[in-house]
């Protein structure tokens, strides 16, 4: 997960691991530090993901 003022890195860390997926957490949370919805959000990326 990369801040959003971070998201300008984002090709640097796809280097990193390319198989790694990148989420850029979305500003009204960052900016508000809201634990409740990041977790939420996280929880809503693992539905969304195919299994394997």
């Amino acid at each position: 997960m990369v801040a959003p003022q971070a998201t300008y890195h984002e090709k640097e860390l796809e280097l990193l691991d390319g198989k790694a997926n990148l989420l850029t957490i979305p500003d009204e949370v960052y900016g508000w530090a809201n634990g409740e919805k990041l977790v939420k959000f996280i929880l809503n990326q693992f539905k969304s993901a195919k299994a394997v």
